[in-house]
């Protein structure tokens, strides 16, 4: 069985300073209580890639990210720094790889051993060609797999990074998005989009015609 318990109080304060959270403002979180948005549960093996970022896990997750970016030649090194942790009670050999079928990568790290209770932050890296960059009113993703391979008893654990690649520049009072200048305006969409009643977890298509 699992138990979920919520504080939906406006007035939480954060234990160690005892200040509010700068986020709690009325004006753009509604407070609808409860558990507002999904929720997923996590089974991983033994050996394991480890959840992103979250402060009370202390936990680094998966990270893709991309650099030597061409943007006229559509070309970059791709980088994958997982963060992976042996929970068994026996050393294991591992192995990281990253695959994407449209850029047609599939690369692997050497292989390392993990001793028992490590925690360990592996990389890999893939020079991609043929990239969608991803820009103004064209948000192209790409499914980065990210597999943890235990050499030692045969097991995997799969993360999938959805992602899109750009190369972003700010001088001389301007911003610069895939080399070139880019004029901002827009929407400053809310996080309820003022749809009484219906909640934070709206789907894509109310999001879509609030954005129109």
């Amino acid at each position: 069985m699992i138990e979920v318990k919520t504080d939906n109080d406006w007035n939480y304060h954060e234990k160690g300073s005892n200040s509010p959270y700068q986020w709690n403002n009325k004006n753009f979180n509604a407070n609808y209580g409860g558990v507002p948005k999904n929720v997923w549960l996590h089974i991983v093996p033994e050996v394991y890639q480890t959840l992103p970022l979250y402060s009370n896990l202390g936990t680094k997750g998966v990270y893709v990210y991309a650099t030597d970016m061409n943007i006229a030649g559509k070309s970059a090194t791709i980088h994958l720094e997982s963060e992976v942790r042996n929970d068994s009670k026996s050393a294991a050999s591992v192995t990281l790889t990253m695959s994407n079928d449209e850029l047609n990568i599939s690369c692997s790290g050497e292989a390392v051993t993990l001793q028992p209770g490590e925690t360990r932050v592996l990389t890999v890296e893939c020079k991609a060609d043929g990239i969608d960059w991803w820009t103004w009113g064209h948000g192209k993703l790409y499914d980065i797999i990210s597999t943890l391979r235990n050499n030692t008893d045969g097991t995997t654990d799969e993360v999938v990074v959805t992602t899109g690649f750009r190369k972003t520049r700010f001088a001389e009072g301007k911003v610069w998005l895939n080399d070139r200048v880019l004029m901002m305006k827009g929407y400053a969409q809310r996080t309820s989009n003022e749809w009484p009643a219906v909640g934070l977890d709206i789907p894509e298509w109310l999001s879509d015609y609030s954005n129109d």
